[in-house]
């Protein structure tokens, strides 16, 4: 797995901005063809002789503890690049291309580590324990007040973790002639981090745990050279009962940020609980056993208990390979969160409060809009189709005679909405309906030409912008799937890419206008979207722009179009904030 690593952070970054895929394609066969007539070349140009091969050391073999120890020592930092890109996409800020910033920072490690001089490399495993320390608990906390300053803490602990670890594995290589074991272990490690961090913790946790477990392991693996003399002075001298003294008094601080007793200085109990924590685990960082358990400490009472007591919660929390979701109850309020996405909000009550459509998709908003024009365009038989079920909300707009389709590609989200009890959209609003599982365009390529009325396309929120739902080839397959009488309705909020131009470039031949719906009120039940309607009939769009809602045109850029063999989300990035 890490060898296939270095060749994949430049690609969005600097080849899908200049190259269409068929371009790359031709460029990576030609480069691996120079690569295998290199080999060759060097397997040609070595000694052909052996009294002419230079003999090397081969010194003592490994013994098994030593290889495994190299092993886990590659494995903790290939595990947590990934767990970090994981964490940070859903537990922090969604920002898009955010997990080349992982995957540069473990691959420059090696770099570091690896390197002749070994000032950098030394000066950052001294200070790594209070970098482990410290931002390991910060950033399990999940607060979500700076959530750029929280991603720029992981990356500095992603950073000093796999320089350290390296470092300390470069620091265990054994002789010359036995470096090929020791890079073959170290690659088995790597794939075996990978393994763990991408198939293993999806399907064994429903929260992502993986994060301060492996955290948790590099404080144990990290060497801990004492921060000052006179503390090593302490820990000599004290021996096992200042060991067992600084133990209680962790406990004690947990047990106190657990308690929540009341506040103290103006603080929050837990946050003045996690600070002793954390300066008696600077105190301790030399002496192993301490330190381990004060950093188990700080991330169990910073963010580990409330984890660990919404997975004990039944129902509350679900994992799939797309994410975790999580069902918050309150009062009066049910909501579905995708990670720092809002995948949906119901009301409860009455049956009049479940039946009444929130966040993006109010009355007021451009699918809103739409879906109650329908019956004036399509007559009370329409045909509707929406791709991306989340709680099932728009299903209230459904009216009796009405045929209505969901295509899913997660069945986890298609039994939160169905099955969980906690959103009752689809049992009262469209009992009927079809749910179809699975990626929506090669669904919609099955279906008949003309099968739809209208088609809404909700599916470009959070960090995962699925571009082959948006590329040319796809608008034709929404076209055949509608008819030419046929209304596409795109959903395109989003903090950090501005989608509209995409559309208006993609969508060649349709005619277009937006609906940006900002709420009138502060009821965190509405929420401001941007709609895009699309139909290539002129008399469809007039009827939607008289039906009601302050449709306006949409504006048509310079912005590259995007098709199946180039697309880039580079140019529609807005600034982070």
């Amino acid at each position: 797995m890490s060898a296939a690593l270095p060749g994949c952070w430049p690609n969005p970054l600097l080849v899908e901005p200049l190259l269409p895929v068929r371009a790359q394609s031709w460029g990576w066969s030609i480069g691996y063809v120079l690569l295998f007539v290199l080999v060759i070349g060097c397997g040609w140009l070595l000694p052909h002789r052996r009294e002419q091969a230079v003999p090397l050391d081969k010194g003592e073999a490994p013994g098994t503890r030593r290889v495994l120890h190299w092993i886990v020592l590659a494995l903790v930092p290939s595990g947590l690049m990934l767990a970090t890109s994981t964490f940070l996409t859903t537990d922090i800020v969604a920002v898009p291309l955010l997990w080349v910033l992982p995957l540069g920072l473990y691959l420059l490690s090696f770099t570091v580590a690896f390197a002749a001089r070994r000032g950098l490399a030394d000066a950052i495993a001294r200070y790594a324990p209070i970098t482990i320390l410290v931002f390991g608990g910060m950033m399990i906390g999940g607060h979500h007040d700076f959530p750029l300053l929280s991603a720029l803490a992981a990356l500095m602990l992603l950073f000093a973790v796999s320089v350290t670890l390296h470092a300390h594995m470069y620091a265990l290589r054994p002789a010359p002639g036995r470096l090929t074991g020791f890079y073959l272990a170290m690659s088995v490690g790597g794939a075996l981090g990978g393994v763990f961090a991408g198939l293993i913790a999806p399907v064994l946790f429903d929260w992502t745990y993986e994060y301060p477990l492996l955290i948790l392991a590099a404080g144990m693996l990290a060497p801990l050279p004492f921060l000052l003399p006179a503390t090593q002075r302490l820990w000599e001298t004290g021996g096992v009962k200042l060991r067992v003294a600084v133990i209680l008094i962790i406990g004690v601080l947990v047990a106190m940020g657990m308690t929540n007793p009341g506040g103290m200085l103006g603080a929050k109990p837990d946050a003045v609980a996690f600070f002793g924590i954390v300066a008696v685990g600077l105190f301790a960082i030399g002496a192993r056993a301490p330190f381990v358990f004060a950093l188990a400490a700080a991330l169990f009472l910073f963010g580990g208990y409330r984890a660990i007591a919404l997975s004990l919660e039944p129902g509350a929390r679900t994992r799939s390979y797309f994410g975790v979701y999580t069902i918050m109850r309150g009062q009066g309020v049910n909501e579905l969160q995708h990670g720092t996405t809002l995948h949906g909000i119901q009301l409860t009550g009455s049956p009049e409060r479940e039946r009444t459509p929130t966040t993006y998709y109010v009355r007021g908003s451009g699918v809103g809009e739409a879906l109650r024009a329908a019956p004036s365009l399509y007559g009370p038989a329409a045909r509707i189709g929406i791709v991306g079920l989340g709680t099932g909300t728009l299903a209230c707009y459904a009216q009796p005679g009405q045929h209505w389709r969901f295509y899913e590609i997660d069945p986890v989200v298609v039994r939160i909405a169905r099955d969980s009890g906690a959103f009752t959209f689809l049992r009262r609003c469209a009992p009927s309906a079809q749910i179809v599982v699975g990626d929506a365009r090669l669904s919609l390529s099955q279906e008949p030409a003309g099968n739809l009325d209208l088609l809404a396309l909700d599916a470009f929120s959070s960090d995962a912008v699925p571009m082959h739902l948006m590329t040319r080839e796809a608008f034709e397959t929404y076209g055949r799937v509608l008819g030419r009488r046929g209304l596409l309705l795109v959903h395109v909020s989003n903090r950090y890419l501005d989608l509209g131009p995409v559309v208006a470039r993609t969508a060649g031949g349709w005619m277009a206008a937006q609906l940006p719906y900002q709420p009138k009120s502060s009821d965190p039940a509405e929420t401001g979207s941007l709609w895009i309607a699309l139909t290539r009939d002129p008399e469809v769009l007039g009827t939607l722009l008289t039906s009601g809602g302050d449709w306006e045109p949409l504006p048509v850029t310079d912005t590259a179009p995007w098709t199946d063999d180039y697309a880039s989300i580079l140019p529609v990035l807005r600034a982070l904030q």
